[in-house]
């Protein structure tokens, strides 16, 4: 459910984003894979097109299918995996509003401290520390990968850039948000609590 210092940048077997949620629209970062510094406005104005965040296509057709075609306990074991299908698109959806313009910042389960933006642009900046290290990653291109969701109203996502390899793990349980470590696409482990605030003058300086 919802490392390296710790970019959750994915290897064969587990991703995350190790620097991972100060002000970024002043602090200097890294890039995803060392040092750098976040680009000036005009930099990014000049920059590679943003993709606006969005939501991972998925669909839960085949296994409607399967249940109308299935019988006894087989339709029943569909039935419920249907429905956990189709909540878990709804709570993609609300995670995607819930989580774009919003900046998190506190501790991960295993102790990093996290400071991870994430626009509706579907630019971020991510730092992650570990001890007298942060690593950072910064991009134009986040979307809501995996997801489950936490009751009516709650969710646990994996937010991810396939592009550069990002995977994070975002949950929110009543008012509580939380940031964790994605692993393997579909698990999110080490929760700990983090604090969203509202990022909106921070995007537009990205």
């Amino acid at each position: 459910m919802l490392g390296a210092a710790s970019l959750l940048v994915a290897p064969a077997a587990a991703s995350a984003v190790g620097p991972g949620p100060a002000s970024l629209a002043a602090p200097p970062v890294a890039s995803a894979l060392g040092p750098g510094s976040l680009a000036a406005p005009a930099a990014v104005a000049n920059g590679p097109r943003t993709t606006k965040a969005t939501v991972k296509k998925t669909s839960c057709a085949s296994i409607s299918r399967k249940a109308k075609k299935a019988k006894g306990k087989q339709r029943t074991q569909l039935r419920k995996q249907l429905k956990r299908c189709q909540a878990a698109g709804k709570a993609a959806n609300r995670a995607l509003k819930a989580i774009r313009d919003g900046r998190y910042v506190g501790e991960r389960g295993d102790g990093q401290t996290v400071d991870w933006t994430l626009c509706a642009s579907g630019k971020y900046a991510l730092r992650t520390t570990s001890g007298r290290s942060t690593g950072v990653s910064e991009g134009s291109g986040w979307r809501i990968g995996w997801s489950e969701a936490n009751g009516s109203s709650g969710f646990t996502v994996i937010v991810e850039d396939p592009k550069k390899g990002l995977s994070i793990g975002l949950a929110l349980r009543g008012a509580q948000w939380s940031a964790g470590i994605a692993s393997f696409g579909s698990v999110v482990n080490k929760l700990g609590d983090v604090e969203r605030t509202d990022a909106k003058a921070a995007c537009a300086a990205l």
